[in-house]
């Protein structure tokens, strides 16, 4: 007992004296230990017109447009979500010093604060730019390195790209490069109720309106295809294909227009609209664009059996009956990239069950 009681003691002081070696660096007085760790940030704010991040070989640029919007620029300039990007400079700029920490450039990569790093895990690049048109024309007024985030308290390791002084600041900031993680990522959240045919690859699955049988017509040149065993995996996953639809990235139009080069058609005729779905491979991703035509004399999307599901709706990824005629004007001019479980969809192919990801 004695002696697992000397190697606890010997592990505690081991750390502790790490802890102690990294906050050693240049002599720092007490006033220059506390305060705002980003200095003047939240006097500028109002100014920022352009947001680089970067880790590792991913980066991410945010822009805002002169109506006030903020966009991805890394994707074509899709629209991006407000909250998102406020959230990312508050919280930079109400970041508070705590302990002044190392300031030795050996000892960077403990703390995630070396730049640049392509080692997992790694420290990231947050650059906040204020020129009048949004781009990289002139130099960043801020660039910060952001490493590792503690949870007990909650802090990040912070430092200024043009010091070497490391600081655990009091607070916490998530630097994504993720393009869905800036942007409004579901597309569709359709209630399955909705569907009553889909089509693809010359399988046409339909039902009555709200019905519950589906019933299976495969033309003729494609009848040896569709074996009982991708039939029955079909019939479980395309009807309500468009429950849960999301994307990964999102683009302006790149897909070829010649007939070869769509992998995918998928047809979808609901009680309110027809929608189609093209998909192309490229590069081993799945984009796909959509065309809608709503339905002429369709009830409202807050009518019939499914006006109680639209009354529901509280949360992003809730069923919901859009507005086609707006849905379609707001995504017909782009393409987006489909998550790779969505894609395995597609395939039809007996396999093992899979969990669905939860965002």
């Amino acid at each position: 007992m004695k002696g697992k009681v000397t190697v606890i003691a010997v592990v505690v002081v081991t750390l502790a004296t790490s802890a102690y070696l990294l906050t050693l660096g240049n002599p720092r007085d007490q006033t220059e230990s506390s305060g705002v760790f980003a200095t003047g940030l939240a006097q500028r704010v109002g100014s920022i017109t352009r947001i680089e991040l970067l880790r590792g070989q991913e980066s991410i640029t945010l822009t805002r447009s002169l109506d006030g919007s903020w966009r991805v620029a890394t994707s074509d300039g899709y629209l991006a979500l407000t909250a998102q990007v406020a959230g990312l400079v508050n919280g930079l700029a109400t970041l508070e010093k705590d302990v002044a920490m190392t300031a030795k450039r050996e000892k960077f990569g403990e703390l995630s604060l070396a730049w640049p790093s392509t080692e997992p895990g790694g420290g990231a690049l947050v650059r906040l730019f204020d020129t009048p048109d949004g781009s990289s024309s002139s130099a960043p007024f801020a660039e910060y390195v952001v490493g590792q985030e503690r949870g007990s308290p909650r802090s990040q390791y912070m430092r200024l790209l043009s010091e070497d002084q490391c600081w655990r600041c009091r607070g916490s900031v998530s630097i994504d490069t993720e393009p869905q993680r800036w942007v409004d990522a579901t597309l569709l959240s359709l209630p399955a109720s909705e569907v009553h045919t889909a089509q693809i690859g010359g399988l046409t699955l339909s039902r009555e309106a709200y019905g519950k049988q589906w019933t299976a017509t495969i033309a003729e040149d494609a009848v040896e295809a569709w074996t009982p065993e991708r039939l029955r995996e079909a019939e479980s996953v395309f009807p309500s294909w468009l429950s849960r639809l999301e994307f990964d990235d999102v683009r302006k139009p790149k897909l070829a227009q010649s007939a070869d080069a769509v992998t995918h058609t998928l047809v979808f005729d609901s009680l309110r609209a027809k929608l189609v779905v093209y998909c192309v491979t490229e590069q081993g991703r799945m984009w796909a664009r959509f065309e809608v035509t709503p339905h002429e004399g369709a009830p409202a999307r807050d009518a019939g059996l499914n006006g109680d599901v639209n009354a529901k709706h509280k949360y992003q990824g809730d069923p919901e009956i859009p507005d086609w005629a707006a849905w379609h004007e707001a995504h017909k001019d782009w393409e987006f990239r489909l998550p790779q479980w969505k894609v395995e969809q597609l395939k039809a192919e007996p396999r093992e069950p899979q969990e669905v990801p939860r965002r």
